[in-house]
């Protein structure tokens, strides 16, 4: 098992940003109930692509059994905004 942080810091050192595979597999290190927290300080850290966000943030939501005890409801809301969930599209 690896702690959130220590899996950000891996993440900073790669050459690009970590796609929503490698953020997965991560989340299973790390454990699922931390899944949010992963992605939530990816993203703070700029790590975060939001061609990855678009598949990790709905799949951290769908892990949660409470999201809002996860994280709260602006943070949820930023990482779904980057992530262009809800979106119109032309």
């Amino acid at each position: 098992m690896f702690t959130v942080e220590q899996v950000v810091e891996y993440f900073a050192g790669m050459p690009t940003d970590p796609t929503a595979e490698q953020i997965g597999r991560a989340a299973l290190r790390v454990g699922v109930g931390w899944y949010p927290a992963l992605v939530y300080m990816l993203f703070l850290e700029g790590l975060l692509a939001p061609s990855a966000a678009a598949a990790c943030v709905p799949a951290a939501w769908q892990t949660c059994l409470c999201p809002e005890l996860e994280l709260d409801e602006q943070e949820w809301r930023d990482l779904f905004a980057h992530a262009g969930v809800g979106e119109e599209r032309a």
